[in-house]
């Protein structure tokens, strides 16, 4: 019948010399092939097409137009008319329902529009995808949901080293990519951002702390669901340690151990060799290998559990030389400060009052854009290097947050601001600079973009825009609740160098000379807010 109706609709269009398309809809695996019928902006669809896509029926009487489905009324319309009823609301149409030669067509932009679609015309292709309308968490539940109704088409897969449950979700699209941080145990984050167009994949990445965790998954109408709850158990009741990681600066290298939930220890200082340790009652941990810091003054950290009382995890910290250290404790996590000695006494004397953190955008299991095999991850690091590099040779005292491609979370980032600004005695002025790559929908879309969040960065991101406007089209300066930005006491912006998504800026963004060109501007406006503020 499909077969049918689509040759009577091809044939008479082929008269009027429409253009044939391939149509793409949700949970339909194969493309079908129309010729639609446009108005203006409109794209129109026989309503029989629409009516099978949808899984419904419908029904014309006299002026009168009904889509059936469920035994209740998805849709009223009038012949030559904007005004409808969807789902028992009153709604307006962008163009009329129209009748063409004996059948009725559909404007199929505001029609699914409204019933939670997006329509997207792409190269002779017309999508019909899904909108992600929330990824959220509560109590031990993850919800993916979208705004229409249908079944979501998606499939999972396990990634390691960070150990990651990946959904990736069919025929979809994401407004902005994110990162949410559920408070449910043994979960670290939860990413998502547009995978692909066409076709358009939506990937959410669950990131563990360390062991896989097995939801329970169910798939209704309009959501996925992952349940995480699970009996309590003695099991269960274990305080575990899930994580290690280090930071350094040139005076401090802080460890934090973070366990799942609030813990309890004591301590001590062994002699030949220098070492000292913590005891942790009643916990344990999956990780008895010997972690390699080679960080002065810590040489390695090693695991186990005490002879006569099993239950009492102990860690100890081989050192190069005796120390003093300090801890501080969080509900669920202890971070140990040992103070280093500066390795390389030859420090550039420093001419200018201003420190920039440089922090390129993405990393590790977080590619951020991709286009053409193009990673906005590499690229943001490629010019930061340079970046940093140029700011050095002027003078400039330069914190990187990341050196190379490593996963580092938004929280993580933050804390590297704190912690750094917290930890060391500084007299001159701190900026702080997120350096990505931007990507939009449309591959017509270029140009510079410069975020801000806090008022008092105002005057730092002014200065970027009013500076390389002056060499490049900058597209927007736009203030904003971005994560990192609205949560560090200091200036900060972010800079969208330019949008993978269009050819042009694509083959500019990784070509070496407008690389350098970029950092020197950057450099620019640097200098230039270091002198006037």
């Amino acid at each position: 019948m499909f077969l049918i109706v689509f040759a009577l609709f091809n044939l008479f269009f082929s008269v009027y010399g429409e253009e044939i398309f391939s149509l793409y809809f949700p949970n339909i695996k194969d493309k079908i092939i129309v010729t639609p019928h446009f108005k203006g902006q409109e794209i129109y669809l026989p309503i029989t097409l629409i009516s099978s896509l949808l899984s419904s029926s419908f029904k014309i009487e006299k002026e009168k137009v009904f889509i059936f489905k469920n035994s209740k009324e998805l849709f009223v319309g009038n012949i030559g008319r904007k005004e409808c009823i969807i789902n028992e609301k009153s709604y307006k149409l962008l163009d009329p329902v129209l009748s063409i030669d004996s059948d009725i067509f559909l404007p199929i932009k505001s029609l699914f529009s409204l019933l939670g679609y997006r329509v997207i015309i792409k190269e002779k292709a017309i999508y019909i995808v899904q909108i992600i309308d929330e990824i959220s968490w509560k109590e031990e539940k993850v919800f993916f949901k979208i705004k229409s109704e249908d079944k979501i088409e998606y499939k999972s897969f396990k990634l390691k080293d960070p150990n990651r449950l990946v959904f990736d979700l069919y025929n979809c699209i994401l407004i902005e990519k994110g990162e949410i941080y559920p408070k449910i145990s043994g979960i670290k984050n939860i990413r998502y951002s547009q995978y692909s167009t066409a076709p358009y994949v939506v990937r959410i990445v669950l990131e563990f702390y360390k062991d896989f965790l097995e939801p329970k998954i169910t798939s209704d109408n309009g959501q996925v669901v992952l349940n995480f709850s699970k009996e309590k158990s003695e099991e269960s009741l274990e305080i575990k340690l899930v994580d290690i990681k280090w930071i350094k600066d040139e005076k401090n290298l802080s460890i934090n151990l973070l366990f799942n939930s609030a813990f309890t220890y004591s301590k001590g200082i062994l002699k030949n060799p220098e070492r000292i340790f913590f005891d942790f009652p009643n916990a344990t941990t999956s990780n008895t290998n010997t972690i390699f810091v080679n960080e002065n003054p810590v040489e390695k950290i090693r695991f186990g559990f005490q002879s006569i009382n099993p239950k009492i995890l102990r860690i100890v910290f081989d050192l190069y030389t005796a120390t003093i250290f300090n801890e501080e404790v969080f509900t669920d996590t202890l971070k140990i400060n040992f103070p280093r000695e500066i390795e390389d006494p030859r420090i550039e004397e420093k001419t200018k009052n201003l420190l920039v953190i440089i922090d390129p955008g993405h990393g590790g299991s977080d590619p951020g854009a991709i286009y053409s095999n193009i990673l906005e991850k590499d690229l943001n690091l490629q010019v930061s290097l340079k970046l940093s590099k140029i700011l050095k040779e002027n003078g400039y005292k330069v914190i990187l947050i990341r050196e190379k491609d490593e996963t580092i979370s938004l929280d993580d980032r933050v804390s590297f601001v704190k912690n750094f600004l917290q930890n060391n005695n500084l007299t001159e002025k701190v900026i702080y600079l997120s350096i990505h790559a931007n990507a939009a929908l449309s591959p017509d879309v270029r140009g510079i973009e410069i975020f801000y969040s806090t008022d008092f960065s105002f005057d730092l991101a002014k200065t970027f825009s009013d500076t390389l406007s002056k060499y490049y089209s900058v597209r927007t300066l736009r203030q904003g609740k971005f994560y990192v930005l609205s949560r560090i006491p200091i200036p900060g912006v972010i800079i969208e160098m330019g949008f993978l998504s269009n050819n042009e800026e694509r083959l500019l963004l990784i070509s070496e000379e407008f690389q350098n060109s970029l950092v020197e501007k950057i450099k620019e406006a640097i200098e230039k807010y270091n002198i006037e503020r």
